[in-house]
């Protein structure tokens, strides 16, 4: 009896560990990408020709809607960080030299401002909105 109990134990402690596990799961991540307050895709509003796609903290831009570069970033309160790892070309992507620039997201995240690049186009420079 006494070893029936033992055992019983052991079942309810691993199951109270198992639902802690599952019930403390915030959905933060998905397919090892971690969600980011912009995850979506965003339009510059004064060239329309040049977008943003962005997931987790991995970015792609768009120029006339064709893959044009990737990089990734980072956030710290409302300010962004990112450089590029790849460009575009012929079909592929090709390692890039780590381009920089730097952002700021409006409250709520519907929205962030290119403030500075360097080595991009700098037509990528502006506002983007959410779209």
């Amino acid at each position: 009896m006494v070893n029936k109990k033992f055992w019983l134990g052991i079942l309810v402690m691993v199951l109270v560990f198992g639902m802690t596990v599952v019930g403390c799961d915030d959905d933060s991540t998905s397919g090892g990408e971690e969600k980011g307050i912009l995850d979506g895709t965003f339009v510059n509003q004064s060239d329309n020709s040049y977008k943003v796609v962005i997931q987790g903290t991995s970015w792609t831009s768009l120029k006339d809607n064709e893959n044009y570069g990737k990089g990734t970033f980072t956030l710290s309160g409302n300010n962004v960080t990112g450089c590029s790892t790849h460009s575009w070309g012929n079909g592929t992507w090709s390692p890039y030299p780590s381009d920089t620039f730097s952002a700021t997201i409006a409250e709520g995240g519907n929205s962030f401002t290119i403030i500075t690049t360097s080595g991009w186009d700098q037509n990528f420079l502006g506002t983007y909105l959410r779209q």
